[in-house]
């Protein structure tokens, strides 16, 4: 449900994400728990989520909310449209945001890398675009993941948005989208999808025995 408590967004956020306009100083939003969803920015597909009836678009600061926990600090900004009937309404994660003890919400951005940790952040996109093309194949090149690939779209990008489509457990994507480290997240994330592709050819390898 959209909640009354309205936050003020305050700093400039990172070039090409949201507009000075969009962030304004002491603007308004409602927020939004989401139950059993982290929200994640550059995430390829939208994210439908309840609300009152009548609920109306426009934006709002979309948070994790654990059950029986306290509603995560970092979530995002989001563009928020009513959706069909009953109620709901399509997300869209602009950027990432924290909220802070005053009420206010800061962007969140990823540290700036030096040479040698964009040069391995570079390495880590390649590797993972290259265990993707391994677990989806064909998807991968010609699906909505094609502008993820290195050159299409950057390191910190990437992650975010491959952090959002991975089958992780929440607290663990909670952590993903808080940390402010490119190669940090990077890292994680190939260790989750070699995790995976070892299942997949494990899989591969068991149905191709003969038993009989």
């Amino acid at each position: 449900a959209l909640a009354a408590a309205p936050r003020r967004l305050r700093r400039t956020p990172p070039p090409g994400l949201l507009t000075q306009a969009q962030m304004r100083l002491d603007a308004a939003v409602p927020v939004l728990p989401l139950a059993g969803v982290v929200p994640f920015p550059q995430s390829p597909h939208p994210y439908l989520v309840s609300a009152p009836v009548g609920g109306a678009g426009g934006r709002a600061a979309a948070f994790y909310q654990p059950a029986f926990s306290p509603m995560a600090d970092v979530g995002v900004i989001a563009e928020v449209l009513p959706c069909g009937e009953g109620g709901l309404l399509e997300c869209t994660p602009l950027d990432r945001v924290r909220r802070m003890s005053d009420g206010a919400l800061d962007v969140v951005a990823d540290t700036p890398l030096d040479e040698a940790a964009a040069e391995e952040a570079a390495r880590l996109h390649g590797e993972l675009w290259t265990l993707l093309a391994t677990l989806r194949g064909a998807d991968t090149a010609d699906g909505p993941l094609t502008s993820l690939r290195p050159g299409a779209a950057s390191p910190s990008h990437a992650s975010l948005a491959l952090a959002s489509c991975c089958e992780l457990g929440t607290a663990e994507q909670q952590r993903l989208l808080e940390t402010v480290d490119t190669v940090e997240r990077l890292r994680s994330l190939e260790v989750a999808l070699r995790e995976a592709a070892g299942v997949v050819a494990a899989r591969a390898a068991l149905a191709s025995l003969n038993f009989s």
